[in-house]
């Protein structure tokens, strides 16, 4: 596969995932093989002075073992779905997980509740922008993402109640010149709430959390392998979905005359009904409040609105 395919696979969605565990294996040292070689007493080792190296051998630190993931928030018997049993095969197994961190930002909940129902449209308001994001199709009981490099991600939605998402993707990539694909599996938990505060507004609370598994014999090994590197990916992918709808409901709350403008153009692949639905939402929100952004200065807020931002001077 060509350098230049490689990083064109880095998106919002699982490529980056696929691609670095397919070449992880041959690229990243295995920290199960280096427990194994190093000896236990690093006093006995071999020391060539004749050989211009370190004269102290470093061994690796052994990895400490993770606690398992907490699915206690997650309602088992509400996961639903023709993917079901895998779903909660990979919850309760997964090879590789990343527990994100809970964040809070400003955020109107009906604007957060539709763009995330909505991901094609979020895709759509990204390229406005003219920001390159990854094609977002929709499809029979979920979305497909699909790529220039011919890597495909399907998701599904298999829990769906207040204040929790579960999603399962599906990814596949080509293998270079090897006639098959690599097949990849993320279950990302969403959990998420909203709080008010007084001349604040409201604020959501949210954390996601991805499981990581794959089909194949090849790319499971690999995470196996290189566990520190697996994680690393499925941090990736979490965070890359979290930024594609938490930054743009964050933009287009603070620029809602934008969004409205910018209707015509995304609203092309919505019905009649939900295009009615969107215009009901952005036309609710409130002006934006940036006084909390200057300490609740009202004239450096005015200031704030309408100059433009200046470089700092050296």
């Amino acid at each position: 596969m060509r350098r230049s395919n490689v990083y064109r696979l880095r998106s919002t969605m699982l490529g980056t995932f696929l691609l670095a565990m397919a070449f992880v294996s041959s690229s990243s040292p295995s920290a199960a093989h280096a427990e194994e070689s190093a000896p236990a007493d690093e006093s006995s080792l071999f020391v060539d002075e004749s050989t211009p190296t370190p004269s102290r051998l470093l061994v690796r630190p052994k990895r400490e073992k993770k606690a398992p993931p907490d699915i206690s928030a997650v309602p088992l018997e509400k996961i639903t779905g023709p993917y079901r049993e895998r779903v909660l095969e990979i919850l309760q197994k997964p090879i590789s997980y990343h527990a994100g961190r809970k964040e809070m930002f400003p955020c109107d909940e009906k604007l957060l509740h539709w763009l995330i129902d909505h991901p094609e449209t979020v895709c759509e308001y990204w390229k406005q922008l003219g920001i390159f994001v990854t094609d977002v199709e929709p499809i029979e009981g979920g979305y497909l993402c699909r790529d220039q490099a011919g890597a495909t991600v399907k998701f599904y939605v298999a829990c769906n109640e207040p204040n929790l998402r579960v999603c399962y993707c599906i990814g596949e990539a080509p293998a270079g010149i090897i006639p098959f694909k690599m097949r990849a599996e993320l279950v990302i938990v969403h959990q998420y709430h909203f709080q008010e505060y007084a001349g604040a507004g409201t604020y959501v609370v949210q954390q996601l959390d991805g499981f990581a598994s794959a089909s194949g014999p090849t790319l499971k090994l690999a995470m196996k392998l290189a566990p520190g590197q697996s994680e690393h990916m499925v941090s990736t992918c979490v965070q890359e979905m979290k930024l594609f709808f938490s930054v743009m409901c964050r933009l287009m709350q603070c620029r809602p005359n934008w969004s409205r403008e910018k209707l015509d153009a995304v609203a092309t692949t919505l019905t009649p009904q939900e295009r009615a639905e969107l215009e009901s939402v952005l036309s609710a929100l409130p002006s934006p409040n940036i006084s909390h952004l200057v300490g609740r200065n009202p004239t450096a807020a005015a200031e704030l609105a309408i100059q433009p931002t200046k470089k700092p001077t050296r």
